[in-house]
């Protein structure tokens, strides 16, 4: 259910999206970033599926080759790629891989998220460290604030947007 919830999200903002980056409608040059994380949730799915199985060669390299296909999913789709620069939905899917493999090691996790986060010249390293110093409770314990938080990028884009066709 979350999937096709984040599913939707990311349908909803690609119009708003291709208008706030391209001044268009429609435009296939660059995929908003919410599809990064649709991406990244059906690589995890996939990857849970197979963690059920025993430990072998196989499992390593289906598990591999479900990453590659995530990643290559990401760049021939070129999530929130706009300037050419770097496919945040390859940056997104690299770091839930870290986080999903190293999850039981802590400071290896944060280190590895860290250094990716440098290399691709963003900010998820400071992330990776608010993710070292959590206290593993949930932040939000009412029902109605996930549902609160849906709506605030489309917004956001949209207003973008609304500006961008005002100039």
């Amino acid at each position: 259910m979350d999937g096709l919830r984040l599913l939707v999200l990311a349908l909803v903002c690609e119009v708003p999206y291709d208008y706030v980056v391209f001044g268009s409608a429609f435009d296939m040059r660059s995929q908003n970033p919410v599809f990064g994380l649709v991406v990244a949730l059906i690589v995890l799915g996939i990857l849970d599926l197979m963690y059920a199985w025993r430990t072998s060669v196989l499992k390593v390299v289906l598990s591999a080759g479900v990453i590659i296909i995530g990643l290559l999913w990401d760049f021939m789709l070129s999530i929130g790629q706009t300037q050419r620069l770097m496919n945040v939905g390859i940056v997104t899917l690299g770091m839930c891989v870290t986080y999903y493999y190293l999850h039981s090691r802590e400071n290896t996790m944060v280190f590895t998220a860290a250094i990716f986060g440098a290399a691709c010249v963003l900010t998820p390293g400071l992330g990776a460290v608010a993710l070292h110093y959590r206290n593993d409770k949930l932040g939000y314990t009412h029902r109605w604030t996930r549902w609160a938080f849906y709506p605030v990028y489309p917004i956001m884009l949209v207003l973008c947007a609304a500006i961008g066709m005002a100039n």
